[in-house]
This record gives structure tokens, sequence and C-alpha cells, in this order.
């Protein structure tokens, strides 16, 4: 079966390397691709950083630039099947500073083959989807054909406020930039209905069903401890009733990879399985489509 995991993380600190090792992994770009290679995962998007976690360095890894200080570009030096959304630090915006500089550094990093969107943190970040201050950014999307994936539902800090990673903030940001894709990572959980008919009503959105678990998951045990969640994930997936939306992520390092395989699957029925973990991640990420596509012309 072929796999794009459209959700996931790369960072190097402590945290990750706990994470990984309770996940039953390795934090490391030599671990990852060799599970890539074991289970068949073709290609990745890792979501990138942004200012909002203490001590962050890099606005994305693999390859962005420091918003620390002054923001530099960094070398790509990633295999060319990890691909990677920039994450978006809207407070220089929202401070009043003319918005061109910092968006110059945001179109360098559009430039780059191996970028396919932008991460936008709602809930970390207090803003909403349609707020002003993402505007200039949206539009820059709009320009370089980029996907925009906002963090929606739960927040891991109770610092998060959660009035912004609502899914039906989306609606409308999609209405008010019909031509920008944007994806509702986590499928907006808890808020999975709304999540649901967010996607089902919008033709420019999809959902991604990333970071529903974490650790080492037990489908099967999954299903028992949490029957009724996840009767309630089947039954909005139905009412969605297009498997065209849905991509697969992980959002790794927090859980174990074959193990969340499995576990999606357990939701998913099998003759949309291409569709979920593979095609619907083309669609979602077209300039991650066309890089694949030339690296198969290319023999890669």
């Amino acid at each position: 079966m072929r796999i794009i995991d459209a959700h996931l993380h790369m960072k190097n600190h402590e945290g990750f390397d706990d994470l990984c090792r309770e996940a039953g992994h390795e934090n490391s770009l030599s671990h990852l691709t060799g599970e890539f290679g074991r289970l068949g995962i073709r290609a990745a998007v890792v979501m990138g950083s942004s200012a909002h976690e203490e001590g962050e360095e890099a606005l994305c890894r693999p390859g962005l630039f420091n918003l620390g200080g002054e923001a530099r570009l960094e070398p790509y030096n990633y295999p060319k099947n990890v691909f990677f959304c920039a994450g978006i630090n809207p407070e220089p915006v929202a401070a009043g500073k003319d918005p061109v500089p910092v968006l110059a550094n945001y179109e360098a990093a559009a430039r780059c083959p191996n970028c396919v969107g932008f991460k936008v943190y709602l809930g970390y970040q207090p803003y909403a989807p349609d707020d002003p201050v993402y505007r200039p950014f949206y539009e820059l999307a709009r320009r370089y054909d980029l996907t925009v994936v906002f963090h929606t539902g739960d927040t891991a800090t109770a610092g998060g406020r959660l009035r912004y990673s609502h899914p039906l903030g989306v609606d409308e940001a999609a209405v008010r930039f019909p031509d920008v894709r944007f994806v509702m990572a986590h499928f907006g959980n808890p808020w999975l209905c709304d999540a649901a008919e967010v996607a089902k009503k919008n033709p420019n959105v999809f959902a991604d069903l990333s970071g529903l678990a974490v650790g080492k998951p037990d489908a099967a045990g999954f299903h028992r401890r949490y029957e009724g969640y996840a009767a309630q994930l089947k039954t909005w997936l139905g009412y969605l009733d297009c498997y065209d939306k849905v991509l697969y992520g992980s959002d790794w390092p927090l859980v174990n990879l074959e193990r969340y395989l499995q576990l999606i699957k357990s939701f998913v029925p099998e003759e949309y399985w291409d569709n979920v973990f593979y095609q619907n991640a083309l669609r979602a990420f077209p300039r991650m489509a066309q890089a694949l596509a030339k690296s198969e012309r290319e023999g890669e």
C-alpha cells in the first residue's frame, strides 16, 4: 500500500527524544527514513515550528529561518521526499510592522521546491483563522500555489485558547479565500461534527487524521476503551461521505508509526485506503505531487 504521511514533526531537543522513545522510536532522521522504507511511506510533510514554542530556534525544521533575531534562510538538507509547511508567526504583522520585509522571508521559503504550504497554529496564537494578520500569508499561499494547514481542536498545553482553534473558524477563511486550499489538522478533534461539516461544505477544505492517539495504540484496545469516541469518528467520517477530503497523518513522534497506521485503517473502509493514505495528500499539496512526479520521471 502506498502511503504519504501528511503531518509529522522534526525537532532536535530532549522533549522530542522522550516522546520518540515512548512511542518506540528514535528521534533521528536516519531512524525515521528507515521506518519509511519498512512501512512503505513514500513521502512526508513536516509541519513547521512557530515562535510560540519556548526556546524554539527555527521557524521550521527542516531548513527555514530564525525569527529569534534577524530572519535568515537556511539550506535544505533533507531527503527529496520530505516536504514541509513553514510555520507562520503572525506577531510582527499584529504588532504593526511593515509586512513587506516579513513576507520576504516567507516568500524565500516558498521558493524552495520542497515547501508545500504554511502552518498556522490556531489556539496557540490568539487570532482566528479569518483575522487580518493572516491575510498577507494567505495571499502569498495563493501566489505560490501553497496550502495552508491549520492546527484545529485541542491544544497540547493549558495555555492554548480553544475558541481560536475551533474548526468552525476555518469556514470563515475558506469562504473569504475560496482559491486557497486549507487543511484542518487533527480533524478538529474533539469537534468532529463541526470539522466534518466545514470540510463537506467547502470545496477548498481538507482534513487530516493526525494526532488522534499517542504512544503505542492498539487498534482493538482503542476501540474498546474509547468506544463512544470511535463511534463518533466513524459517524462523522461517514457523514462527510467524501474520502477524497481526508488525509492520513501521524503527528510523529507522538505515536508509533506502524501502530497508528493500523488504527487509522480501522476507521477507513478499505476501498478508500489508496485515497486517504496516498492520493488525497497529492490533491491537498499539489506542489508535492509535482515534485514526486518529477522524481519518478527522472528515475529517482
